[in-house]
């Protein structure tokens, strides 16, 4: 029967297995049976402490790709500028360049367009709330 509190052992579990991406190498790694580690790892708590250690990793990297993007743009502009690079070089990168900003572009206006379409959601839920929208 799944606990509803979470020990420190399981919290250890939890982020080991996050790390890992592995039962048995979570288990060797909070020194806990496999056995044992299977059963942490059927607990829904445990497995929402793995998800939002996974989430934050993510975060990390993702914030740590946004930040080092700006290098690899000013490299990628002055391969492209260089008159002493080979005109295959020069092609490549401003290619690279044009691909990375059509696709920049292409989530910038999906992500408008995706909270245009949750802020008319809420406003539905709203109005249907209070009665003023078809059920």
């Amino acid at each position: 029967m799944p606990r509803t509190t979470t020990t420190v052992r399981r919290q250890q579990f939890a982020a080991n297995w996050a790390l890992h991406g592995d039962v048995a190498e979570a288990a060797a790694a909070t020194g806990i049976g496999l056995r044992t580690a299977r059963r942490y790892s059927a607990d829904p708590e445990v497995r929402r402490l793995v998800l939002a250690a996974q989430s934050e990793a993510l975060r990390q990297a993702s914030q740590a790709a946004c930040q080092a993007s700006r290098q690899a743009l000013d490299v990628l502009l002055d391969l492209a500028a260089a008159p002493e690079v080979s005109p295959a070089v020069r092609v490549t990168a401003a290619k690279a360049i044009l691909d990375t900003a059509a696709r920049l572009h292409e989530q910038a206006n999906l992500a408008e367009r995706l909270a245009t379409l949750e802020e008319l959601v809420e406003a539905m839920d709203g109005q249907r709330q209070r009665g003023e929208y078809g059920s």
